[in-house]
């Protein structure tokens, strides 16, 4: 009788815990939130969510300031190319966060703290006690109003840099880059149609504007860059031991990747023997490679191809394996 006893309190402390981390029926707070933010495109991984609308990118975030629970978003403000579209957008803006301080959500503003060329930074903190769906809901959907209405959303830039043994150019619209070339040289030129985050301004040691014409003559003639052709996320990891052993560890985690197949993440350490990683995913219609900078979403790259997320995860866990090894030592 003492056994059932103790087994029967066994399961009822184990329930709740259980039915938190491994059934997914039960969706955490900060995705169900998510989940009511509409998005042509978007991307949750743990406590952090971007949200594309357009060529435009939200980044979303719970996160602890002060020991309060934050909700944070932040974007960067494409410039539009008029003048006077560029100060109706900043009194908008303006008059948006105006608003939101009448309410008690609002905890932090920042608006064009990170002023550039090519876009201004937006950044508020939310109490999160206090915010609703449909809260920020309005903010998303006013936001985009303002930079639609501005003519921000559909601007585009493109800017030519230099790197240690190449020369390469990027297409920025709205706040997204949409396309990428590098060229080593005239009968060596490699494209990229995967998204990534926009830049606030130019790299002034080695980037300066280019051209539409001189982008999309050299794009017309570039190859697309995929090393390993026909990759899907079930070959990774045979691909892997092949090709480098026992130096990565490929997982996919229960805990707070839970219900999602389509996705693997790779560990391995860098030269101060530190855990690096780097995630490809299938989410809300696109493929997602990401890396985590600490605890925060680093590098972040969307594409439409299967194969050639694939390549790219490859790629960049084995450059990062690379890295890592010793430098030779001086003789």
């Amino acid at each position: 009788m003492s056994l059932l006893i103790l087994t029967t309190v066994l399961i009822l402390c184990l329930a709740p815990l259980l039915s938190r981390y491994f059934f997914p029926t039960r969706v955490r707070p900060f995705a169900r939130l998510m989940e009511s933010l509409p998005a042509d495109h978007s991307l949750c991984a743990v406590d952090q969510c971007v949200k594309e609308c357009g060529h435009i990118w939200f980044f979303w975030s719970l996160t602890r300031v002060e020991d309060q629970l934050r909700l944070t978003v932040s974007l960067n403000v494409p410039h539009p190319d008029a003048e006077e579209d560029l100060a109706g957008l900043d009194a908008d803006i303006r008059a948006q966060i105006a608003d939101l301080q009448q309410t008690t959500a609002l905890a932090r503003s920042e608006w064009r703290e990170m002023e550039g060329p090519l876009a201004m930074r937006l950044y508020l903190e939310f109490d999160w006690s206090e915010i609703s769906a449909a809260m920020i809901l309005e903010f998303q959907e006013r936001t985009l109003e303002i930079i639609r209405s501005r003519h921000a959303d559909s601007v585009v830039r493109y800017f030519r840099g230099s790197g240690d043994y190449d020369i390469y150019y990027s297409e920025q619209v709205g706040n997204v880059i949409e396309r990428s070339l590098d060229m080593v040289n005239a009968f060596d030129i490699r494209k990229y149609s995967f998204k990534s985050e926009g830049m606030l301004e130019y790299n002034q040691k080695n980037e300066i504007a280019a051209t539409a014409e001189e982008f999309e003559e050299l794009y017309a003639a570039a190859k697309d860059d995929i090393e390993v052709t026909g990759l899907t996320l079930q070959d990774l990891r045979s691909h892997f031991k092949d090709l480098c052993r026992d130096e990565v560890i490929l997982t996919m985690p229960v805990l707070y990747k839970r219900g999602r197949k389509d996705y693997l993440e790779a560990w391995y350490r860098d030269k101060q023997g530190n855990p690096c990683n780097w995630n490809i995913e299938q989410s809300d219609g696109s493929w997602w490679v990401y890396n985590f900078e600490g605890n925060d979403l680093g590098d972040i790259y969307e594409m439409d191809m299967e194969e050639e997320a694939c390549d790219l995860f490859v790629r960049y866990v084995a450059e990062g394996i690379q890295n890592a090894e010793p430098d030779d030592e001086q003789e």
